[in-house]
């Protein structure tokens, strides 16, 4: 079989670009085809499809004068780009696939090339690992106000452009509410896919109350490959946090939480928006076990991972499905999240604690109560691999997908 992948981004970005590499390695250890569609990047792997992909466009710190040189490109690329369209159809001309997949499409490439997919008679897949079906912004979140926001719901996505939750910027917030109401109301292009695969119940039931077909939606976790991953149950007394940070990651929490955990270290690899609030937190609460280690990756990240007791993953937004719990999980670790989003579907009480979003002292209750007992933790993370070897497997959700193409070919 020979599958189109389209997604923005063909390098490592973050959790979604990670899922859609692990589709590609999955279709093809099993011997199928697999046809990028993306945009041009200097950071892009190697494929012989990139000439045609798209032309580039710089969204972020790009100058003012840059933006409107090049708004009527930004606003295709947002709202209908016919140029996307072309790309699109010359390469399916070209190599003539049996399948679309999709994954995020919005913004860089635009949802016109679920159009042309669909007039040349391809089934179309999309897997949806962000909230962008019912939320302007993808994240059911307002930044600057470090809340939830759930008000577009039931299709007032006017309210996108009343709270500029796109970055912040009325330009953004524009182009995003237009979009919704073009694509999901008008044009109702999203629903011209045919199955949408969803990693988790929040995200189905949110699909759902926006009126996408209960037939149409199908329930995978997210596959994550645990051969790469070496399970230990032997345990340093110090909770680690890995990930962005970010007002949403909750990491401000955690810092707070160390006060109720005098004698337990905590840990804190990676950086972000919020690092400088965190270590001033820590510094001016006279925190002494708080180290923040900065970005680590791969095998900088691994001995850390392998030697904590319990991940702390303490988000304080509607996060979808993290591979951080993905990766703690397969590496035999306990994780204390929280009840939000897609997360109470990745942690159970044999494999962690859900605390209360955004409540420090029940973020430390739940971690105290795993990384003052070394027997519970190790029992934990036997189980926490487990878990992770019966849901996350690449084979089964091999065999899965095919079951959604076979529906729908």
């Amino acid at each position: 079989m020979k599958v189109l992948l389209g997604h923005k981004f063909f390098y490592p970005v973050g959790g979604t670009e990670v899922y859609f590499s692990n589709l590609t390695n999955i279709l093809h250890a099993h011997g199928h085809e697999t046809v990028p569609f993306a945009v041009e990047d200097e950071r892009n792997l190697p494929t012989e499809y990139a000439d045609y992909f798209l032309k580039p466009l710089d969204f972020s710190g790009a100058s003012a004068m840059y933006k409107v040189a090049h708004l009527p490109r930004i606003v295709s690329r947002t709202l209908y780009s016919f140029e996307a369209r072309r790309k699109v159809r010359a390469l399916v001309e070209a190599v003539k696939p049996d399948i679309a997949h999709l994954q995020v499409i919005e913004n860089h490439m635009s949802p016109s090339i679920i159009d042309e997919l669909k007039k040349r008679g391809l089934p179309i897949v999309q897997s949806v690992n962000t909230h962008k079906h019912v939320c302007a912004s993808s994240r059911l979140y307002l930044q600057d106000r470090h809340e939830i926001c759930t008000r577009c719901h039931g299709g007032h996505h006017y309210h996108a452009l009343k709270q500029r939750c796109v970055k912040g910027s009325l330009l953004a917030s524009t182009l995003a509410t237009m979009e919704m109401y073009l694509h999901e109301d008008l044009l109702r292009t999203y629903h011209k896919v045919d199955r949408f695969i969803v990693p988790n119940r929040f995200i189905e039931g949110k699909m759902r109350e926006a009126g996408y077909p209960a037939e149409k939606l199908v329930r995978l976790r997210n596959p994550f490959d645990l051969s790469a991953t070496q399970a230990t149950y032997d345990s340093e007394n110090f909770i680690l946090y890995f990930g962005r940070i970010e007002p949403e990651k909750g990491v401000i929490d955690l810092v707070r939480a160390m006060q109720h955990l005098p004698d337990t270290r905590l840990v804190v690899v990676g950086e972000g928006g919020s690092m400088a609030q965190c270590m001033d937190l820590a510094i001016r609460q006279g925190l002494k076990n708080v180290e923040f280690t900065g970005p680590k990756w791969g095998d900088e990240l691994a001995p850390y991972l392998a030697r904590c007791r319990v991940v702390a993953v303490p988000s304080t937004w509607h996060d979808p499905s993290p591979y951080v719990v993905y990766q703690a999980l397969a590496a035999g670790k306990p994780v204390v999240t929280t009840q939000l989003g897609g997360l109470p579907d990745l942690v159970t009480e044999e494999t962690g604690r859900l605390a209360v979003a955004g409540d420090a002292e029940d973020l430390a209750r739940c971690l105290g109560e795993i990384v003052r007992d070394p027997a519970l933790a190790e029992a934990m993370g036997r189980q926490a691999r487990q878990w992770a070897e019966a849901h996350f497997s690449p084979a089964k959700y091999y065999e899965d997908l095919m079951a959604v193409y076979a529906g729908i070919h």
